[in-house]
């Protein structure tokens, strides 16, 4: 049977440097308190820091699959991805959404390509990646769907990752997107489930939960 290391890691604001090209400017403006000083030099000392305890995972081989979030964009992941192949040998590769968030913070996974590949569609060939929108929002975080074929058995390997809306504008004010959240996910996830009932039993689904799994 086959075993898979899985980790989830809220790396906290990793936002790309002060200034970056590619930040828009409406981000830039709502981050600019946020991102005051912070340079490349701190932004090296981050990752660095983040790499090595992640890569100590599995026996000090590093995980299978990380899922992260609160990350701003595709660069800071390829820093991440680069300081954890030096440090575990794996060929990371990237799946990454650009959502609406207000604060411009996402989810993303980085998962180890000789054991899993994306899933693609028969018809036009791309990847099987999601980004499922929570309607009632209010720079509510959205969802993250990737399915993934495993190697060699080639089965079906789904997972979900969801960064919860923040309680830090109270807890009775933050709870109506929570549960909206919640409610998304449910959905999605009986829509998977019904999607796969007449397939293979061994195919899987997974959901990250804010650190749960």
């Amino acid at each position: 049977m086959n075993e898979w290391n899985f980790v989830w890691w809220n790396v906290e604001n990793l936002f790309d440097v002060e200034n970056s090209p590619n930040r828009s400017e409406k981000l830039e403006r709502t981050l600019k308190n946020e991102l005051k000083g912070w340079n490349q030099d701190i932004l090296n000392k981050k990752i660095t820091q983040l790499s090595k305890i992640i890569s100590r995972s599995n026996e000090g081989n590093g995980p299978d699959v990380l899922g992260v979030c609160e990350v701003e964009n595709r660069q800071v992941l390829e820093i991440l991805v680069d300081k954890l192949q030096d440090l575990t040998g794996k060929n990371y590769r990237i799946v990454h959404a650009d959502t609406q968030d207000k604060r411009g913070i996402d989810i993303a996974f980085l998962y180890y390509k000789d054991m899993f590949e994306i899933e693609k569609d028969i018809q036009t060939g791309h990847g099987l990646v999601f980004s499922h929108f929570i309607l009632r929002r209010e720079a509510t975080r959205d969802l993250l769907q990737v399915n993934f074929m495993t190697k060699p058995s080639n089965k079906r390997l789904v997972i979900i990752g969801n960064h919860w809306p923040s309680r830090s504008g109270g807890q009775y004010e933050s709870e109506p997107y929570r549960i909206v959240a919640g409610e998304t996910l449910s959905y999605f996830h009986k829509r998977i489930l019904e999607e796969n009932s007449s397939q293979d039993k061994s195919n899987k689904y997974l959901n990250f939960n804010n650190g749960r799994l």
